[in-house]
């Protein structure tokens, strides 16, 4: 059974961010970075995060919107800025 992108969307804001790592397809950055275009930018990030840096630099360069996780990136855990991104 394959879900549809918005399954899987809704999948990775479920689970934690390191689960969630685990399951984007690490062999094509496009696809991935195209998942994590469907969540919110500092959900992104956390999962960007949690995988290794060479895997995350491809994602984020395959990406258009990898602006907008570093900028997630910046807002404290706990703040208005980082409640409004998730």
């Amino acid at each position: 059974m394959t879900l549809s992108p918005q399954h899987f969307s809704t999948r990775l804001l479920a689970l934690d961010a390191r689960t969630a790592a685990g399951l984007l397809d690490y062999d094509h950055p496009n696809l991935a970075a195209q998942q994590l275009a469907e969540l919110p930018p500092a959900r992104a990030m956390a999962i960007l995060m949690a995988l290794p840096e060479d895997i995350r630099d491809a994602i984020m360069t395959a990406s258009s919107n990898g602006s907008a996780w570093l900028r997630a990136e910046a807002y404290a855990l706990g703040t208005v800025g980082s409640q409004l991104e998730e």
